[in-house]
């Protein structure tokens, strides 16, 4: 006996089917054969990273909202490190994505974060680091 089919039906509201895609103004911080990393700021001027495919991007340097939301973050989850999220943003903007970074940019992290939160946290994102 075969099990019976279920038509499941979902309402979509009226504008949310009509809502045209949201263009974002992205930077390319990176090309990389059929991707790129761009950065873009969220509407509270938070700054994001994420790997889109290439045709993503319009030569304009305009990207949907919905494709920004379907790449692949980029960058260390600071939060997930313990990190305040005002101090995560922080470090975001001052160019501080990975370990190697963290590192680089080593006095602008100890200004925000302060020597020893500083330090704690650079254990931590090499440790990060060598997981992935």
């Amino acid at each position: 006996m075969k099990p019976k089919r279920r038509r499941i039906e979902v309402e979509v509201e009226p504008e949310a089917k009509a809502r045209p895609p949201l263009p974002v103004a992205v930077r390319v911080v990176q090309m990389n054969g059929p991707t790129r990393l761009v950065e873009w700021l969220d509407e509270h001027r938070h700054p994001h990273r994420c790997l889109v495919p290439h045709e993503s991007v319009r030569p304009d340097g305009i990207a949907t909202e919905a494709d920004l939301l379907a790449g692949v973050p980029w960058g260390l989850p600071w939060e997930e490190m313990d990190v305040e999220p005002q101090d995560a943003i922080v470090l975001r903007q001052e160019g501080v994505w990975t370990a190697d970074d963290l590192h680089e940019h080593w006095p602008a992290v100890k200004r925000a974060l302060g020597a020893e939160a500083a330090l704690i946290l650079s254990k931590a994102a090499d440790e990060m680091s060598k997981e992935v």
